[in-house]
């Protein structure tokens, strides 16, 4: 099956995102690396999930007209600290975090930074304004 991705050249390297699964984001420092990443991501998508932690709904993807917010110089473990205070727990982890709040599912690449507009998807995609993120850091 294909996906529809949005692959975004910045100063940090690439930022990947799959437009078809809300939550699944990836970077890499080239083109290549970050779509080996994202296939990576979309993977982990279908990697079976334990029942009783995610109903399985998920938030609509962020439209391509919509300005990209940008979150740069967050890693990995700040990321997680800032969504485990909004209600996120990790359920699984592999080459990327995966969290959730019961409703809405997050994949945080396991890059220190992750891509500055890969994590302000991220946070989006929690419900978080890049404002809202840096106060709970």
């Amino acid at each position: 099956m294909n996906y529809r991705i949005r692959l975004i050249e910045t100063d940090e390297g690439w930022s990947v995102s799959c437009l078809d699964l809300p939550g699944c984001h990836s970077q890499g420092s080239t083109r290549e690396e970050a779509l080996a990443a994202i296939r990576g991501a979309i993977q982990d998508c279908f990697r079976p999930r334990p029942r009783s932690r995610e109903s399985g709904a998920l938030k609509p993807s962020i439209s391509p007209s919509e300005v990209m917010p940008r979150l740069p110089g967050i890693g990995q473990r700040d990321a997680v600290r800032v969504f485990q205070k909004i209600g996120y727990r990790v359920v699984r982890e592999s080459g990327h975090l995966v969290m959730s709040n019961g409703v809405v599912r997050l994949e945080t690449p396991g890059h220190n930074p992750i891509n500055a507009i890969t994590m302000g998807a991220i946070a989006k995609d929690a419900g978080l304004t890049p404002e809202a993120f840096r106060e709970l850091l």
